[in-house]
C-alpha cells in the first residue's frame, strides 16, 4: 500500500498584537479617571462606616432619637398616620407661611411653588433641560424627608430649610413662564418677568426685620438660661462633676464639666432608652455603674419626667417671650441615686419562698427576654414614679413606716402577656402583681391560656396582689397573661414567680 502523506503542519499563529506602551499607559490613566470619577459616591458610606466602627452601629445617635421609620413604639399604621400627619403640616403650614413659618414666609407661599413646579416643568420641555430640571424636583422633594421624623419644628424648622433653594428656582421659572406668556400676547411687554420676581423677592424681604427680630430674641432666650446655667455651673459645681443634660451645647461648653446627654444624641448607648420613655430610663439608670452616673441634673423636668433621680433643686432659669429653648424654665438639681433598686423586690416575703422569675415592667432587656407585648405609643404610657411602698396582701401586717420606693411601669393598659422561664416545675408557685389603677379594676390571670384566677385592684396608688398559680404547668418556658375584666385600665410595674 502507498505510504500516507504526512500531516500537513498547522499554519503559523499570528504574533499576538501589542499595543505601543505609549498607548497602553494612556488606557491606563483613563481606567484610572473614570475610577476617581466615582470615589464621591464613596461618600454617603463614610459617617455610617466611622459609626459602625467607633459605635457599633451604622445609624447615628440622631437616627436613633428623632427618626419615625426604626422607632420601635411605631408600628405600620401609626408610622404611616404619623408620616401623613407631617406631610399635611408640611403643606399646610410650613411651606404656607403658615403659624409656625409666619416669621420667614408669606402667606401663600404654597400656590406659589406649586405653580411653580408646573412652570419648572414647562421651563424644561420649551428648553430642552430635563436634568436641570430633574435636579430641582429632587431638591423640592427632599423637604420630605423631615417628614419621616418624629418631629421637623424643632430649631424654627431648620430640617426644612436646607431644601429652600427649589423653591426659588420653582419661582423664578413660574416668572420667567409669566412674562414670556405675555410677550407672547404682546411683543412689547418686556417687564412682567422682572415685575413677578421682584413681587416674590420684595414678599420674602418684607419678612426679613422679622427673620432677624426672631434670630436676636431667640439668641437672648439661650443666652439669659442655657449660657447663664453652664456659667452658673462652671462658678458651683465641683471640677469632677457630671452634668446630665437633654440640651448639651451651651452647657457643656460654658460649664467645663462632663457632661451625661439623657436624649442620647452625644451620649453613647442613651438613645434607646430615651425613645422608650422615662421608665425605661429609670431601670437602665438602675444598672449604670455609679461612676458613669451623672452628679447633677440641668434639665426641663417635664423633658427629663423622671422625678425619682432628681434630688434638690439647686437653681433655675426662666425666660419666657421665647420659641427657641425646650421648655419656659430649666432647672439645675443634685442628682438623687438612692432610690435605685428599691422596688425590685416585693414589700413582704413569704418565709421559705425565693423569686424562681420575674419581669420588671419598662426594663428593656427583662422586657425582651420575657417577650412583653407592647402597643404602639407606648412611649408615651411609659414613667417612673415614686410613692410610699405598696400595700400587700401577703399575709402579716405591713410595715407602718411604708418606706419611700421608685419603679418604672407602663399606664393604661388593658391587657398585659409575656413568658417566664422556669428550669423544673416548683412544689407550689404564685403570681405577684404590683399594679395600681385610677379607679377600680378586676384582673383575669390566666397559665398557659387557662384562667387561674382573678385580682381585684383599688383605685389609687399601686397595691401588690399575690395569686397562686398551678405549679405543675410552670415547666418550661410558660405564657402568662394579665387581663382587664372590669374597669378602664390598669398600670402595671412588676411581676414576680415566687415559690419553693
Amino acid at each position: 500500500s502507498a505510504p500516507r502523506p504526512p500531516p500537513p503542519s498547522p499554519a503559523p499563529s499570528p504574533a499576538p498584537s501589542r499595543l505601543p506602551l505609549r498607548a497602553r499607559a494612556a488606557a491606563s490613566r483613563l481606567l484610572a479617571g473614570r475610577l476617581l470619577a466615582l470615589v464621591p459616591l464613596l461618600g454617603p458610606l463614610v459617617v455610617p462606616a466611622l459609626n459602625q466602627l467607633l459605635a457599633g452601629h451604622a445609624t447615628s445617635s440622631t437616627t436613633a432619637v428623632k427618626w419615625l421609620i426604626g422607632n420601635p413604639n411605631y408600628d405600620g399604621p401609626t408610622l404611616r398616620a404619623a408620616i401623613l400627619a407631617n406631610l399635611r403640616l408640611l403643606v399646610t403650614d410650613i411651606v404656607d407661611g403658615g403659624q409656625w413659618t409666619a416669621v420667614f414666609l408669606p402667606e401663600g407661599s404654597a400656590a406659589v411653588l406649586a405653580l411653580g413646579a408646573v412652570a419648572l416643568v414647562v421651563a424644561a420641555y420649551r428648553r430642552g433641560r430635563p436634568v436641570h430640571a430633574a435636579v430641582v424636583v429632587a431638591l423640592a422633594l427632599g423637604a420630605l424627608l423631615p417628614c419621616t421624623y418624629l418631629s421637623f419644628l424643632w430649631n424654627r424648622v431648620r430640617y426644612v430649610w436646607p431644601f429652600a433653594p427649589a423653591g426659588i428656582v420653582m419661582a423664578a421659572c413660574l416668572a420667567r413662564e409669566l412674562g414670556d406668556a405675555a410677550r407672547r400676547l404682546r411683543r412689547p411687554i418686556h417687564h412682567v418677568t422682572p415685575l413677578v420676581a421682584g413681587a416674590f423677592a420684595g414678599a420674602l424681604a418684607a419678612r426679613i426685620p422679622w427673620a432677624v427680630h426672631d434670630l436676636a430674641n431667640s439668641a437672648r432666650a439661650i443666652d439669659r438660661q442655657q449660657v447663664w446655667l453652664g456659667r452658673w455651673a462652671a462658678q458651683h459645681l465641683p471640677e469632677d462633676a457630671r452634668i446630665g443634660v437633654n440640651d448639651t451645647g451651651a452647657l457643656a461648653y460654658f460649664s467645663g464639666r462632663r457632661t451625661f446627654d439623657v436624649v442620647g444624641l452625644t451620649t453613647e448607648s442613651e438613645a434607646r432608652y430615651w425613645v422608650a420613655g422615662a421608665g425605661s430610663r429609670f431601670e437602665h439608670y438602675e444598672k449604670l455603674p455609679p461612676e458613669r452616673r451623672p452628679t447633677h441634673f440641668i434639665v426641663y423636668p417635664h423633658w427629663m419626667a423622671c422625678p425619682p433621680v432628681l434630688g434638690r433643686e439647686l437653681i433655675a432659669a426662666t425666660v419666657e417671650d421665647q420659641a427657641i429653648l425646650g421648655g419656659t424654665t430649666m432647672v439645675a438639681y443634685e442628682a438623687r441615686w438612692d432610690l435605685l433598686g428599691s422596688g425590685a423586690l416585693p414589700v413582704r416575703a413569704v418565709p421559705g419562698e425565693r423569686i424562681l422569675d420575674e419581669l420588671d415592667v419598662s426594663d428593656l432587656e427583662s422586657e425582651a427576654a420575657h417577650a412583653y407585648a407592647l402597643e404602639p405609643h407606648a412611649d408615651l404610657r411609659n414613667a417612673a414614679i415614686s410613692l410610699e411602698a405598696p400595700e400587700s396582701s401577703a399575709p402579716g401586717e405591713p410595715d407602718p413606716t411604708r418606706p419611700e420606693i421608685a419603679d418604672g411601669g407602663r399606664y393604661n393598659r388593658t391587657a398585659d402577656s409575656f413568658t417566664v422561664h422556669l428550669v423544673a416545675p416548683p412544689s407550689e408557685a404564685r403570681l405577684v402583681l404590683r399594679v395600681a389603677s385610677d379607679e377600680r379594676a378586676e384582673l383575669a390571670v390566666s397559665v398557659a391560656g387557662e384562667q387561674v384566677g382573678t385580682v381585684d385592684v383599688p383605685g389609687g396608688p399601686w397595691v401588690e396582689r399575690a395569686l397562686p398559680l398551678p405549679a405543675a404547668r410552670l415547666a418550661g418556658p410558660t405564657s402568662i397573661a394579665v387581663t382587664l375584666r372590669r374597669g378602664s385600665g390598669f398600670h402595671a410595674f412588676h411581676y414576680w414567680i415566687t415559690g419553693r
